[in-house]
């Protein structure tokens, strides 16, 4: 286990992106021939300790590697879970995996948050949890409406790629940006701030226009 691991750490170089998708790719490998309980201990064995070792939080660790380890019952192309359902409905399997894979997207996402902003688990002062569980769910809403291209009705792909942006800003913990003549960093608070101020309008506006798309339901 602690061989597997210094593997992946020298593989990243001290990256922690390349380490966190390096334990991506192991995890969903895995994942796809081994049950959940099998998948965590191989996990728990191999794949963790590399995180832990470069700084990541033991709980987020943890739910990252498990977190993809059961997402790739969802990935093609093996998708367990998608063939089986494909079977039951009489659909195409690899077809049913990808669409499986386009609405489950956001969980792709989630375990990043929670290694980038573990507020969302709770790990870290009031504030810091505040903003992370907030932000990720309006991260994962901005996000579903950028892969489903739907809210009431069919959105555009100005609308789709807006909603993308404003879900990267709401998942990073803050923002850096230095240039040749300048540097300056912004706190996740003021990432969030401007996500809202796109998010807002833009969806209150689409509501506006598309209210009519919205008919009662008798009971």
């Amino acid at each position: 286990g602690l061989k597997f691991a210094n593997i992946i750490v020298q593989l990243a170089g001290g990256s922690l992106w390349i380490a966190l998708i390096l334990t991506m790719i192991a995890s969903l490998i895995l994942g796809m021939g081994l049950t959940t309980t099998a998948v965590y201990i191989t996990l728990a064995a191999l794949v963790i300790p590399a995180l832990v070792q470069m700084g990541v939080a033991p709980i987020a660790a943890h739910l990252f590697a498990f977190y993809f380890g059961l997402v790739s019952a969802i990935t093609p192309p093996v998708a367990l879970a998608a063939f089986a359902a494909a079977g039951i409905a009489g659909s195409n399997p690899m077809v049913t995996g990808v669409h499986s894979f386009r609405l489950g997207i956001a969980k792709y996402v989630l375990p990043f948050v929670f290694v980038f902003a573990p507020g969302m688990l709770f790990v870290g002062n009031w504030h810091q949890i505040v903003l992370a569980i907030i932000g990720g769910f309006a991260g994962i809403y901005a996000l579903t409406i950028t892969t489903e291209g739907w809210l009431l009705t069919r959105v555009n792909w100005s609308m789709r790629i807006l909603m993308g942006f404003c879900a990267l800003l709401f998942f990073v913990p803050g923002l850096s940006i230095n240039l040749s003549s300048w540097a300056f960093s912004l706190p996740q608070w003021v990432t969030q701030l401007i996500a809202w101020v796109i998010l807002a309008p833009a969806v209150g506006l689409h509501y506006v226009r598309n209210r009519e798309a919205v008919q009662e339901v008798p009971a």
